[in-house]
């Protein structure tokens, strides 16, 4: 090599050397405790608008949740990193606009914002927001993200039923005097049809129940405002199907937070033994995870859990799982679903209340 080629590949050396050494790295996550979320976000945006405005070479660094930092843009990945480094920023300003206003948001919502930017994929921004939140360690919910409504509730005095409303606080503060107990119904067909039955030919004995459904497996709204009504004394019963899937929604329920509020819970049926007809045969998936949820079951002794031991243990001997829509008492074969749950509720309820 010449001496002007020697003398090329030293200035180039050192120019890659002076980049290396202005290029600067904003950090999304370590940043000082004291720091509120939202003060977090804007000390990323003030960072960022003032590197750019500097022309001065830098990225974004964030934290995932296995601890792998991700760089944006990243080198050898220009054009994509580039377009999420975009979307991250884009985010942040949506998300210091939310949080200044008190405007709550979804993640579905953000996503509708600039669906190109997410390359019209929802599970990109998805995993974007949750990055960034776990880089910030802060939760969605504190980032004013929430996911969509899905859980209904009403009550003898309400109009018609309504979704658990995101700020569901006051809405409790609002209730809670005139409830004395919850009822959480699995599917959203029954829960209607027990909203009909309710509304028409609900008794003043039946005011003080709060009904909920959360669809089948709820939301994280529904279980934190079923477990917020729980906290605030009031007791919760569910009506589920006889299946290992109603056993463990009505768990997860009753598991979304350990504490005291546990004992509140208290499952009502169905019982596999309560069935006349309709039954189905359980199929290799239902006995495996009936077989697993067994064996998480071996050393409990609280007697809620025992209830549902049991009754997973008659399903797999039977073999045969069956729907409440099906359900049928064993001396009137016209005993409805909705009377089952309303018997149930004047013997094991408020029986109780009135004691």
């Amino acid at each position: 090599m010449g001496v002007n080629g020697i003398e090329a590949g030293a200035s180039l050396q050192d120019d890659v050397s002076k980049q290396a050494q202005e290029f600067v790295d904003v950090k999304c996550f370590d940043l000082p405790l004291e720091l509120s979320v939202l003060q977090k976000l804007k000390y990323i945006n003030e960072q960022v608008l003032k590197l750019f405005l500097a022309c001065s070479p830098f990225q974004l660094t964030l934290r995932a949740k296995t601890g792998s930092i991700r760089c944006f843009p990243s080198v050898g990945h220009e054009d994509r990193s580039l377009m999420k480094f975009t979307a991250i920023i884009t985010l942040i300003k949506h998300l210091i606009q939310n949080l200044e206003s008190g405007i709550y948001t979804t993640k579905r919502h953000l996503y509708y914002q600039d669906v190109e930017l997410f390359q019209k994929d929802q599970s990109e921004c998805n995993q974007l927001l949750d990055l960034l939140a776990h880089s910030l360690k802060a939760s969605i919910t504190q980032l004013n993200i929430y996911p969509n409504q899905k859980g209904m509730m009403f009550a003898l005095g309400f109009d018609d039923a309504i979704l658990i409303p995101i700020k569901y606080q006051s809405v409790i503060e609002k209730i809670h005097p005139h409830i004395r107990s919850v009822v959480i119904v699995e599917k959203d067909a029954i829960f209607r049809s027990l909203v009909s039955c309710i509304k028409t030919q609900g008794q003043e004995k039946h005011k003080g129940i709060l009904f909920v459904t959360g669809k089948g497996f709820p939301d994280l709204l529904t279980k934190s405002f079923i477990w917020h009504l729980a906290c605030s004394g009031l007791p919760i019963y569910g009506f589920m199907d006889s299946d290992i899937y109603g056993i463990l929604i009505f768990k997860s329920y009753r598991e979304f937070n350990k504490g005291v509020a546990t004992e509140r819970f208290t499952f009502l049926g169905c019982f596999i033994l309560e069935y006349q007809h309709g039954f189905m045969a359980i199929n290799s998936r239902d006995v495996s995870l009936g077989v697993s949820t067994l064996k998480k079951f071996a050393s409990v002794e609280d007697q809620e859990a025992l209830k549902w031991k049991r009754e997973i243990q008659r399903g797999l001997y039977l073999h045969k799982k069956a729907e409440m829509n099906v359900i049928s008492e064993k001396i009137q074969s016209d005993y409805s679903t909705l009377h089952y749950i309303l018997a149930k509720i004047d013997s094991e309820i408020l029986q109780l209340q009135w004691q």
